[in-house]
């Protein structure tokens, strides 16, 4: 298991709390730490959200102390069942030492990564929504 910590943390705690919804925007903040006994309420939280129509998530990351290598799946496993409800998750306020294994194992292909959550929810603003593969226009000639 790799641990990345930032800080002092007991890791069998992590708080997760919704923010804000700014419009169509949910704010989740996650504080403590992210591991395999913490990863559970995390996707939880996050399922709770899809399943209430939310689909543009923001994760903070600004108090997360500490991220397990099975943290890191846990995000892996909850972009993967956003994304199937035509939603996205993204990362803001990751620590340096945090962001730097994230691009190392270049989950920064994966995830869209912000400095803020200011950052990270104006992309969600510019970005042009997504169809599902049902909304799609067929192929021309059909």
């Amino acid at each position: 298991m790799t641990l990345i910590p930032t800080g002092r943390c007991r890791l069998d705690i992590v708080e997760t709390h919704l923010h804000e919804i700014d419009k169509d925007v949910a704010i989740m903040v996650a504080d403590g730490g992210l591991d395999l006994g913490t990863a559970a309420q995390v996707s939880e939280a996050m399922d709770a959200l899809v399943a209430a129509g939310l689909r543009k998530i923001i994760l903070d990351c600004s108090q997360l102390q500490v991220i397990s290598s099975a943290g890191l799946g846990a995000m892996l496993s909850l972009h993967g069942r956003v994304q199937r409800h035509n939603g996205d998750i993204k990362i803001a306020g990751l620590s340096s030492p945090m962001m730097q294994v994230i691009r190392t194992m270049k989950l920064d292909r994966v995830f869209g990564c912000y400095s803020t959550v200011d950052e990270a929810r104006l992309v969600f603003r510019t970005q042009r929504p997504r169809m599902d593969a049902s909304s799609q226009p067929p192929p021309p000639g059909i």
